[in-house]
């Protein structure tokens, strides 16, 4: 981990449930809104991912099938 990454779980108890979702490299609790500002998110398979960090996102960009659930169809 480097000195960008952030762990933000401490905090999810107050983000509300309509704007949560889960940085799929950390499992860590984000705000939907906060990591848009910040452009922690990418579009992938026609879905948005959300990231705690730019490290995550960065990490996710090298290769993001190792971080996204494969759906059963």
């Amino acid at each position: 981990m480097d000195s960008t990454h952030h762990h933000h779980a401490e905090h999810s108890h107050q983000i509300p449930e309509d704007h949560k979702a889960i940085c799929p490299v950390t499992g860590d609790t984000v705000d939907i809104a906060v990591t848009e500002n910040a452009g922690h998110v990418r579009v992938y398979n026609g879905r948005k991912v959300y990231f705690c960090c730019a490290g995550c996102v960065k990490v996710f960009d090298n290769k993001p099938e190792n971080y996204i659930v494969k759906e059963n169809h």
